[in-house]
């Protein structure tokens, strides 16, 4: 376990010099987030599922995951998630933002609510890191912690990309 982690931080080290003399500029960009959380796929980035289970019945998840940057380093940010199958059907509003922190380091925090049959508040902050793919996108490994009725540690990655 050492071992991976000490990998781990190694690569994280190394892949932080690259592309640091880039001239791409990220104020006045548009955010699109794609990816999934490791624990849950509900409310993750944005993107489109639909799945037939064991018994047959028709499970679809639409999220949708995007902001403005507003500066260099800060996007404004809302998300929207719909589950539905199997006679349940869930709703996802969250408002907030994206920092990015030495413009490397997404901070990421986000409020808004759940909706089924009640409305359940909802907070989730995390931090990650982005490894540069390209000039406008990242591939952002992330931990956090998500906040209905309980707090649950949230693993997640994606793919930021400014449009």
């Amino acid at each position: 376990m050492k071992r991976l982690l000490f990998f781990f931080c190694l690569f994280l080290a190394s892949s932080s010099s690259f592309g640091q003399d880039s001239e791409f500029q990220r104020k006045g960009r548009f955010l699109v987030e794609t990816g999934s959380g490791l624990i849950s796929s509900f409310g993750g980035g944005t993107g489109f599922q639909f799945v037939v289970n064991e018994y047959g019945d028709n499970l679809t998840n639409f999220n949708f995951q995007g902001g403005y940057f507003v500066s260099e380093n800060l996007a404004l940010k809302a998300q929207y998630g719909n589950f539905s199958g199997d006679g349940i059907s869930f709703q996802s509003f969250q408002f907030g933002a994206k920092y990015y922190l030495l413009g490397r380091i997404p901070l990421n925090g986000t409020l808004g609510s759940i909706r089924s049959n009640s409305s359940t508040f909802v907070a989730n902050f995390s931090a990650g890191y982005g490894i540069k793919l390209a000039d406008n996108i990242f591939l952002e490994p992330a931990i956090g912690i998500l906040y209905a009725d309980s707090p649950l540690l949230e693993l997640s990655w994606s793919f930021s990309m400014f449009l």
